[in-house]
């Protein structure tokens, strides 16, 4: 014992303070980037002077909210969101019209005539576009009558549909056509006009038509990128009216 009868005292017996535990970090979920697919799709359609107000930051945000793998679904699903332009009304209604994005869905049972407002409205030069039947009212035959212009929507019943393909004579109360038959004569209306870029479809899927326009380089182009439906650059000559 020391002088002052004070016992000494060692480190253990120091008195301790105490310390906060480390904060925990919060989890979150992962963010979806875009896959190889996205981007590689993107740049092909933008070398065609398309998708042109798409930003880094706004695929990021749509390649957020993207599920599935890549493939003809998954694009649709990024087009589809491009062309909502994150819900501003005139923007996406400014997109659809100066790419002339036509997008049919079969479980709308839109008939042949809704589809035709919905391409006359990606065409406001063109003078009121209607859809006629020339002769008998049921058995007739349907053009497409803008003005003085008429151009006869032949549609070959026999031709097999392919994957995808949404057939109006399954949704509506008499016989009419397919969507492809009407976006064909369409844009055999555009080149009575002498425009280059005419409608041509992508690829597919079993519920969705998506069509945008193209000139023709830039349609053969992405069909050897294996983007569009028709597979022979004959039958792409055909369906624009090239």
């Amino acid at each position: 014992m020391g002088a002052s009868g004070s016992t000494p005292t060692t480190p253990d017996d120091a008195p301790r303070t105490a310390t906060a535990d480390p904060p925990v970090e919060p989890t979150s979920t992962p963010e979806r980037r875009p896959v190889v697919d996205d981007l590689l799709f993107v740049n092909a359609l933008s070398a065609c002077a398309q998708m042109q107000e798409l930003s880094g930051p706004e695929l990021s945000r749509i390649a957020s909210r993207l599920v599935g793998e890549p493939g003809p679904s998954r694009r649709i699903d990024l087009l589809e969101a491009y062309y909502a332009a994150e819900g501003r009304v005139s923007d996406a209604e400014r997109r659809r019209r100066d790419d002339r994005f036509l997008l049919v869905r079969a479980e709308e049972g839109l008939g042949a005539p809704e589809i035709v407002a919905r391409m006359a409205a990606l065409a406001p030069d063109l003078q009121e576009l209607v859809l006629e039947r020339i002769g008998d009212p049921v058995d007739g035959q349907l053009v497409l009558r803008s003005g003085d212009d008429v151009v006869a929507v032949v549609d070959d019943e026999e031709v097999y549909l392919e994957t995808g393909e949404i057939d109006l004579r399954t949704l509506e109360a008499r016989p009419t056509t397919t969507v492809r038959s009407l976006v064909r004569a369409f844009n055999r209306m555009l080149a009575r006009r002498g425009e280059v870029r005419r409608l041509i479809p992508l690829r597919s899927d079993e519920t969705r038509e998506v069509y945008l326009a193209f000139s023709y380089e830039q349609a053969v182009m992405l069909l050897q990128s294996g983007y569009l439906d028709d597979e022979d650059p004959d039958e792409l000559r055909e369906m624009g009216g090239w």
